[in-house]
């Protein structure tokens, strides 16, 4: 099952090469149709057969969601308070049980909306990073990603996050190809916003910023590259942040009566540092809240001095397991098949995908897998044609890399990156002429 994954990557990839090779004109409007029934059909698929059950994190987000639902906003646990980011998802998600009925069935057919919109998503940002063919095979490839398909049955805040994550960066890629600063201005200032709500749902979206710096010193390219349209857009996006910031913070804030703008990587760095547990999470990790009695800056505050004593007491042990970390969270696609089989309702159909569910998680991880060496090949084969998207999708890749080798990991914590992973997977199967034009 294993190599079954990897040789549907392969075969997708080099049959595209083949039908590029070919005077087949599919245009735009067929092509994207396609991609939507394709997205659509596999994702609705797996979820009304999988009959995913809510477990874990996942269950504390649809929880507080049906508080929320029936009105009692202030229903939320202790662990919330130290990790205030924990509360948007579900309040997005009481809001929409309120209007339709509280079931995570409704949380899905989210889930499946969201992936429609990131396909179209990932065919944008692969066209602007190499035309036309990269944008239709990134897109194709986000279709057909098994883990994702397997993912969309969970009620997790990933899927949300993904879609203003990408939309800030689209914006940002957009600003260049604006005829006044005034156009680049708004293009700031809605890049700005998409990341604060991006921010709110999981603090990791501030590694936008640095890429921002990056992009405005290296990146930009064309009719704004002026020092001036420069200083707007930096000037723009930090502004749209602070506005949507604040909007989203203070009633919220209000409303629950929680320091909801808080955030810190405290907790998350004394996990990422711990030796014992190769830096995931653990029990011997989480007495750290009931010890300091789920008091954020107490925590928080303990939490670091923790992980500065780890790292200093033996820098070569946080070196060792900073190599470890990088081959267990970048190796591992596991969290698709786990999360949705974990627990399910006892239909027919969910025994059935239970029983095979270690042979689903194998033709997932070979899938996975393929994309990452893909996407290898197109970083490599492409690194003379780089241009702002490219700049972009590498400077995200490589500070995760960097801000994963200190903090928590899961597998389903790279999730946010391999969308844009599978821009460059795409271009590695582009042909030559292909890639020079890009």
């Amino acid at each position: 099952m294993w190599c079954v994954g990897v040789l549907l990557v392969i075969t997708i990839g080099s049959g595209y090469r083949y039908l590029q090779s070919t005077k087949t004109v599919i245009s735009e409007s067929t092509f994207l149709l396609s991609l939507l029934i394709l997205t659509f059909a596999s994702r609705l698929w797996w979820i009304t057969h999988a009959g995913t059950l809510p477990e874990a994190d996942f269950a504390g987000y649809h929880d507080y969601a049906l508080q929320v639902a029936s009105g009692n906003i202030s229903a939320f646990t202790p662990v919330m308070q130290v990790f205030p980011f924990k509360f948007f998802y579900p309040l997005v998600l009481g809001g929409l049980y309120w209007l339709t009925a509280p079931s995570p069935f409704i949380a899905q057919l989210l889930n499946l909306v969201i992936s429609l919109v990131l396909a179209y998503q990932v065919y944008l940002l692969g066209r602007r990073a190499g035309g036309e063919h990269v944008g239709r095979l990134a897109s194709v490839l986000f279709a057909i990603w098994p883990s994702q398909i397997a993912f969309c049955s969970v009620v997790a805040q990933e899927h949300l996050f993904e879609v203003f994550f990408l939309g800030a960066i689209l914006f940002l890629l957009r600003s260049q190809d604006s005829q006044q600063r005034n156009s680049v201005v708004v293009y700031g200032a809605l890049t700005g916003a998409l990341i604060a709500i991006a921010h709110a749902l999981r603090p990791v979206a501030l590694v936008v910023f640095p890429t921002l710096l990056a992009f405005v010193v290296w990146g930009i390219q064309g009719i704004q590259n002026t020092l001036r349209s420069r200083a707007a857009l930096l000037l723009s996006c930090l502004g749209g942040f602070a506005l949507a910031f604040a909007i989203i913070m203070l009633p919220t804030a209000r409303a629950v009566n929680c320091p909801v703008w808080k955030s810190s990587a405290g907790f998350s760095a004394y996990v990422g540092t711990s030796t014992a547990s190769n830096g995931f999470w653990s029990a011997a990790n989480a007495q750290i809240l009931d010890e300091y009695s789920h008091d954020f800056d107490q925590v928080h505050a303990a939490s670091m001095q923790r992980a500065l004593d780890a790292v200093g007491s033996s820098p070569m042990a946080f070196l060792r397991l900073a190599a470890t970390k990088f081959a267990l969270f970048w190796g591992s696609d596991d969290y698709g098949v786990y999360f949705s089989t974990v627990e399910q309702m006892p239909t027919a159909d969910a025994v059935t995908i239970f029983l095979y569910r270690t042979r689903i998680n194998l033709f997932a991880q070979g899938a996975y897998l393929a994309i990452l060496l893909c996407a290898a090949i197109g970083m490599y084969t492409m690194r003379r044609h780089s241009n702002s998207a490219l700049l972009i999708i590498q400077s995200v890749f490589l500070l995760h890399v960097a801000a994963f080798s200190v903090l928590e990991i899961q597998s389903r914590y790279h999730f946010l990156v391999i969308p844009l992973l599978l821009v460059p997977a795409a271009m590695a199967w582009l042909q030559q002429e292909e890639k020079t034009t890009a």
